[in-house]
Formats: C-alpha cells, sequence, structure tokens
C-alpha cells in the first residue's frame, strides 16, 4: 500500500528499540533480496532514514543518532525519543573515559541533543540523575573521573531493574 514504507520504517525503529535482533535480522533479509520492492522500499526516506538509525545505534555513534533525531520522516521521532537516554548514557559513559580530566556541559548539550526543540530536558537535572559529578559550583564542567564510576553503576542498575520486571 502507499504507506508501507512508512510502517516498515516504524518497525525497524521499534525493533532497534527493544533490541529485537532475530526480528530486524529477519526484516533486514527481506529488505536486501535483490527484488524490486525491497529495492523501493530502501528508498522511500522512512526506511531509509531508519536503517541510518540502526547505523548509528549499532555502532554506537551518538553523535549520528542525535543528527538522524532532529530529521525524523512521519512519527519515527516517537519511536527515537525512546532509545535517546539509552543512547545518552553510552556516550556520556564513553565520553567520560575518553574526555579527561574535565567535559563542558555545553559540548554535551549539544553533542548529545539537549539543545533540539524536541528534547527539551534541563541537561543538568538529566545527567545529574545518571550520576554525573560537576567539577564547579555553577555545573558547567563535568568531572569525568568522578563520573565514569557513577554512570556504569547507573547503565547495571537499568539492566537490573529490567531484568527484574521481565
Amino acid at each position: 500500500g502507499p504507506n508501507e514504507a512508512e510502517f516498515i520504517a516504524y518497525r525497524i525503529l521499534y525493533f532497534i528499540y527493544t533490541k529485537s535482533t532475530h526480528s530486524i535480522n529477519r526484516l533486514l533479509k527481506s529488505l536486501y533480496d535483490h527484488s524490486d520492492w525491497s529495492r523501493k522500499m530502501r528508498e522511500s526516506a522512512g526506511v531509509h532514514h531508519a536503517l541510518e538509525v540502526r547505523r548509528a545505534v549499532h555502532t554506537n555513534n551518538y553523535h549520528n543518532f542525535v543528527l538522524l533525531l532532529q530529521n525524523v520522516p512521519n512519527l519515527g521521532f516517537h519511536i527515537m525519543k525512546q532509545m535517546l537516554p539509552r543512547m545518552r548514557l553510552s556516550a556520556l559513559q564513553r565520553m567520560c573515559k575518553t574526555y579527561r580530566p574535565t567535559l563542558p556541559g555545553a559540548f554535551i548539550k549539544k553533542e548529545l541533543g539537549f539543545e533540539d526543540h524536541n528534547a527539551p530536558e534541563k541537561i543538568v537535572e538529566v545527567v545529574k540523575g545518571m550520576g554525573v559529578v560537576f567539577q564547579d559550583e555553577e555545573e558547567t564542567l563535568i568531572a569525568c573521573q568522578k563520573s565514569f564510576k557513577p554512570l556504569i553503576e547507573y547503565g547495571r542498575n537499568l539492566v537490573t531493574r529490567r531484568l527484574k520486571s521481565t
């Protein structure tokens, strides 16, 4: 039908969000079977975008993920928005391990999509909730070494809570 590609894009995004590896692999197999239908689907804006999101999530490329979040076709933003906390946590863990001794909050704000009008969360509240420790009273510099272990622990607690709820 006329909206088939749009809903395939939603399925791809949903499978990424739920980490349904088997389901997404089956869908990808059908999208790459060399038929006219699969070529047409891959060339559609929504499916192409969803495949780019898959690549960004799979490679843990938070920068591209945030860029893709700013230009989501149709209603895919609502699914991607659910993936954002997980991507931000992973990005913060990597950044705190890499950028030492401090990391400017302004960089985090831009790099993790806090500036976008679709993501109006207050950066300090969100990152403090994940365990980030600030170096200064103005809360503009993240203390990377002090933040790294709490971020890892926050991630472990998320996994533990998820396992207990299933």
